[in-house]
């Protein structure tokens, strides 16, 4: 129905402004029909070539659509017209990571960030390309900058379904641990004895305790995310940032 009435404006109007082209072809985006995007943010980036909106957009639409190397060019040409504009800065710099340069990325985001303050993806991403360049002091400020403004930001890349019983799973947990590694009485751990199954449930205890301390922190998530990046190219399956 929305492709009927366009195509009946179109006509009647003989042509459209950029502001309807941008509409509709994020309307299509939402409706998971790239290429009709891609197609009309393509006209946004002719009536408006100074615009990096439109080409911010249209990269997203390319990159859905599984055209990463035009996604990228789109980017690319867009920087040309708007080098500091935070969007175009923020989605190039994930395909710099994506190729582990993480130097130039850093560049990228905190021009983003320059940009867009208010943005925590952005210093998320910024402190993960800091962190694997070793700068932790910078990469530690930059995560604290997210969870001063959002103290629960993490729990987004852990499992959206149930982060409002994710403390409460983790005790729960913990108890049942330190249930099975004590003794029967209840007067000392089984860790203390000899049994190899004992020591084997031990062992599995402290690896999760490990595992759950570190899974709710920015830096394990953020490199967790770059990895999870580069299967979702591999898959062309994206997740997008749109400005």
């Amino acid at each position: 129905e929305a492709e009927e009435y366009w195509q009946r404006h179109e006509a009647a109007a003989g042509t459209c402004d950029v502001a309807q082209y941008f509409d509709f072809g994020m309307a299509a985006f939402a409706a998971h029909r790239y290429a009709r995007a891609a197609a009309m943010l393509r006209k946004v980036t002719e009536v408006a070539h100074t615009d990096p909106r439109g080409y911010n957009n249209l990269a997203l639409a390319l990159e859905s659509d599984g055209d990463l190397e035009r996604a990228r060019q789109t980017l690319e040409e867009g920087l040309t017209h708007a080098p500091r504009h935070h969007g175009l800065n923020f989605n190039y710099a994930k395909y710099l990571l994506d190729e582990d340069k993480f130097q130039e990325a850093a560049g990228r985001l905190a021009v983003a960030v320059e940009g867009d303050p208010g943005n925590l993806d952005i210093w998320f991403y910024l402190g993960t390309a800091l962190r694997k360049l070793g700068l932790a002091e910078e990469s530690e400020r930059a995560y604290q900058e997210i969870t001063k403004r959002d103290a629960h930001y993490v729990f987004k890349y852990i499992n959206t379904e149930t982060n409002d019983r994710y403390h409460s799973f983790v005790e729960d947990e913990a108890k049942l641990l330190l249930q099975v590694t004590s003794k029967p009485d209840g007067q000392g751990s089984l860790c203390e004895g000899e049994s190899a199954g004992a020591h084997s449930l031990c062992q599995l205890r402290d690896i999760i305790t490990e595992l759950r301390a570190l899974e709710s922190t920015l830096g394990f998530v953020g490199d967790r995310q770059l990895d999870g990046r580069k299967v979702q190219v591999q898959t062309g399956y994206m997740k997008h940032s749109f400005a």
